[in-house]
């Protein structure tokens, strides 16, 4: 064989390793999908509690008995009487909705 064509040895050339960063693996690192995620289970949470504490406390907060007909205040616009107006049989739509 010609000589250019011979095996050498090529010199390896040895490196420290590099000291370990201390990072937590990607399993645990929060990523923007986890935070967009945790987010809306917390708004979901909180629009879930609005509604759960509405529910209870309606009877205290409503200021007119949802099924009570009043026929002359029937179909009145929303006012600081009745905040969502009445309906066709005087019904106040802001104590039925609740």
């Amino acid at each position: 064989m010609p000589e250019s064509f011979e095996r050498r040895a090529v010199p390896t050339v040895t490196r420290r390793a590099a000291e370990p960063t201390l990072r937590p693996p990607e399993k645990l690192r929060p990523t923007r999908a986890r935070v967009a995620a945790q987010l809306q289970l917390q708004a979901a949470a909180v629009v879930l509690a609005i509604i759960v504490l509405a529910a209870i406390f309606a009877p205290l907060v409503a200021p007119y008995d949802p099924v009570t007909i009043a026929l002359r205040s029937t179909l009145k616009a929303p006012s600081l009487a009745h905040w969502f107006g009445t309906d066709s049989l005087g019904r106040d739509l802001f104590s039925r909705a609740l």
